[in-house]
């Protein structure tokens, strides 16, 4: 008995021609609007903490640990995933809560994607990093003066987290 017909075969190569589809078209738009997403997240906190220093305030983390923001919560306290009291900015926080990546998925031991902090309390300065899933921004991140050009490092010191 032959249960392959010639309708069973056009709907097979239809299923597998939308996948196809799917892949080519689809999963970089995805990609390119989560590693926008991304800019635009550690753009803000970096204009946060801009701010918060700009104010006389100072950093306060473990010298040499990189935070990732799959750590701890989203707060903005200081007892987030970076350790900053926003609280303190004169004219109010501008972050309501932390970001985390789009990509973070709590099923994951140890996620692919997440944001990164750093700071050195001796000068005061700090590097935030976000890692793209995309083609479309690579040269952003290859072109942002830090050094990891697979990486987009923001901040006031590019070379804290390696």
């Amino acid at each position: 008995m032959n249960f392959i017909t010639g309708k069973g075969i056009v709907t097979g190569l239809m299923a597998l021609v939308f996948v196809a589809l799917f892949m080519i078209l689809v999963v970089p738009q995805l990609q390119s609007m989560s590693d926008a997403r991304r800019i635009s997240d550690v753009r803000a906190m970096s204009e946060a903490i801009s701010l918060y220093l700009k104010e006389g305030n100072t950093l306060s983390c473990i010298p040499g640990k990189v935070y990732r923001s799959f750590d701890k919560g989203n707060r903005i306290d200081g007892t987030g995933w970076v350790p900053i009291d926003f609280r303190k900015i004169s004219s109010g926080s501008p972050l309501k809560r932390l970001p985390f990546d789009p990509y973070t998925s709590e099923s994951l031991a140890e996620p692919v994607y997440f944001y990164t902090f750093a700071c050195d309390l001796v000068h005061n300065t700090y590097e935030l990093n976000a890692r793209f899933e995309g083609k479309k921004f690579r040269k952003d991140a290859e072109q942002d003066g830090g050094n990891n050009p697979n990486v987009y490092e923001i901040g006031n010191d590019l070379t804290l987290i390696r």
